[in-house]
């Protein structure tokens, strides 16, 4: 009789137990869920986002090619290191601060849900800022191709069209126009601060930008080449 009692007691215990146990791991999954219900899921990196100022939207991800946004400095807040962002033809009114690695290729054309590239031209306007139209941080690798850069009055600090401080920039394809500076580089100022800085010019051409002091087409520092480029007043500091 001892023993039957005893098992039933431990039977009932048992079966308490299992009950606080699957309570907590209810609970635990329930707090996991919750907490999980606001994560956005990491893309796939490299990735590629969309951009078209004419018919795009900056209330998505960009990664939809059929639903892209509208601005370039709100794709750049959607992108990841190693991303690529093509852009549509069109004038895209903003001045741009470029703080990963990432490879910018204007010049698309929409064909239904198609991106044609080199079919069109991209323009990035400061529209008189006193702002380079891109500046790009230290140790980053960025790709720019197929863009029109221009509009810069930058009376504030160096480079006009670009400011590249202590990162690797390769621009190909490109033309850098009507930009000013009351300092050096009205077309593009390279700096190496506090890295070094390598930039490469290929097939692009540096036209009608004005410098205060130096280099109204190219000035600064660093290790610069330049392959078929057109109309680059350069000075070394």
């Amino acid at each position: 009789m001892k023993n039957l009692t005893k098992f039933k007691l431990n039977q009932r215990r048992w079966s308490v137990q299992l009950a606080l146990t699957t309570g907590l791991m209810l609970l635990f999954l329930a707090a996991l869920l919750g907490g999980l219900q606001g994560v956005t899921p990491v893309r796939a990196d490299p990735g590629t986002l969309y951009v078209d100022g004419a018919t795009g939207s900056d209330d998505t991800d960009c990664s939809d090619p059929a639903t892209p946004c509208a601005t370039i400095g709100y794709a750049l807040t959607q992108a990841e290191n190693s991303d690529e962002i093509r852009v549509a033809e069109g004038t895209y009114t903003e001045t741009l601060d470029i703080g990963i690695s990432v490879t910018l290729k204007g010049g698309y054309m929409m064909s239904g849900t198609l991106w044609l590239p080199h079919s069109g031209k991209t323009i990035i306007d400061a529209n008189g800022a006193d702002s380079s139209v891109l500046s790009i941080t230290p140790e980053h690798h960025v790709t720019i191709e197929s863009f029109t850069v221009q509009g810069a009055n930058n009376v504030s600090e160096f480079g006009g069209g670009l400011f590249v401080n202590g990162a690797t920039v390769v621009i190909s394809d490109t033309v850098i126009r009507n930009n000013s500076t009351e300092g050096d580089g009205g077309g593009i100022w390279v700096e190496q601060q506090p890295g070094p800085a390598r930039v490469s010019l290929v097939r692009s051409k540096l036209w009608n930008n004005q410098a205060g002091v130096h280099g109204g087409g190219l000035a600064g520092s660093g290790l610069i080449t330049l392959e078929d480029v057109g109309s680059v007043p350069l000075e070394c500091c």
